[in-house]
């Protein structure tokens, strides 16, 4: 906070969190946020919205996460130290660490969980070779930076997209180019495959959501933006929902029709970050306001906001103002009643609504 009269500080806030968290969800409702400068992993239970554990993982800010197809493996890209470690899950131990030359934007695990494939801020993708352990040949698909990579379903190919807003398809494990499309104008930031593996959709700021069929050559759709900050997409595990971010909103369309079927927002920043449960009942989103929200899909409500605090604290806000906290909020939050700033605590006497519920209550 600035004093306008002499340009001087006037204080400094801290908060818990200051980059958008990475979501990942895993099939038994773990959810594995990532997001700050405090180089750590949080994982949570969906169903309750507990934080059940804090993996110091990175020194600075993590941009990616990944758990593996089984579960059991996830992976995490650190800015600061430039490395993707490997951790078993459960049991948060080091299995190996992956050193590269710039932060790491995004990363995909194999189908069959053999490969790791990663990306980042240089034209470089990497491809790991889980078993051995060690790189295999690199390949340089754009220009500058590549911002996300994808398997298809099957295996079969890899789908890559950077600075120069192109998407490359290459055959794997041969990497041949099979398909080169112009996707978006100022760079791809996010691919996903829809789960039989007919369409992938690539999205980046400038423009709507952009729908291809996977064999052919021609485009199936260009969804319309709001705001043409669309900065992830993520489908339904049964392929009938396709999400799309735009700006602070969050859009669900029916796959194949391609009409839109809902609007959900709450994010008071970009929502950069989108991961579906196994059921599809659920989908995790971050923000870069430092928090996740898990939203009901078929209705579209809110189910909670999740909030990581400093020092490994943690707080869950729900929609009916009854909320979940471990730690010291400090700067982090509080509640506001017109002019009013209140600490968390302060109002649950006055208002029933305002309420402070058991960490392992179901939402």
């Amino acid at each position: 906070m600035w004093d306008i009269g002499s340009g001087s500080v006037a204080c400094e806030i801290s908060g818990g969190s200051s980059a958008a968290p990475d979501v990942a969800l895993r099939s038994d409702g773990l959810l594995a946020t990532a997001g700050g400068e405090d180089g750590t992993v949080r994982l949570w239970q969906s169903h309750t919205g507990e934080q059940i554990a804090v993996l110091p993982a990175h020194d600075g800010n993590i941009l990616a996460i990944a758990f593996s197809p089984r579960g059991d493996v996830l992976a995490t890209a650190g800015s600061g130290d430039k490395t993707v470690r490997l951790w078993a899950i459960p049991g948060q131990r080091l299995l190996t660490e992956l050193p590269h030359h710039e932060p790491i934007l995004d990363l995909a695990f194999s189908p069959d969980q053999s490969v790791l494939v990663t990306c980042g801020a240089e034209p470089t993708v990497r491809i790991w070779d889980l078993h051995e352990g060690k790189m295999r040949i690199p390949i340089a698909p754009h220009r500058r930076w590549v911002g996300a990579v994808a398997f298809s379903p099957d295996g079969r190919f890899l789908a890559t997209g950077g600075d120069d807003g192109h998407v490359r398809v290459r055959d794997f494990p041969g990497l041949s180019i099979c398909r080169e499309l112009e996707a978006v104008p100022y760079g791809v930031r996010g691919i996903a495959y829809s789960p039989d593996g007919e369409f992938f959709v690539a999205v980046g700021p400038g423009v709507g959501p952009q729908v291809w069929t996977a064999s052919g050559s021609g485009q199936s759709a260009g969804l319309p933006s709001r705001t043409g900050i669309v900065m992830a997409a993520a489908f339904s595990p049964d392929g009938k929902i396709l999400a799309t971010t735009d700006a602070d909103s969050i859009v669900l369309w029916e796959a194949g029709t391609w009409a839109k079927m809902r609007t959900l927002s709450d994010h008071k920043g970009w929502a950069v970050r989108l991961s579906f449960s196994a059921d599809g009942a659920l989908l995790a989103s971050g923000s870069n306001d430092g928090m996740i929200r898990l939203w009901r899909t078929a209705t579209g409500a809110l189910v909670a906001t999740l909030i990581p605090l400093q020092h490994g604290g943690w707080a869950t806000l729900l929609p009916d103002l009854s909320y979940k906290i471990a730690g010291d909020p400090k700067e982090s939050f509080w509640w506001a009643a017109k002019l009013c700033r209140f600490n968390v605590g302060e109002l649950d006497s006055y208002d029933s609504r305002v309420r402070r519920i058991p960490n392992s209550e179901l939402l």
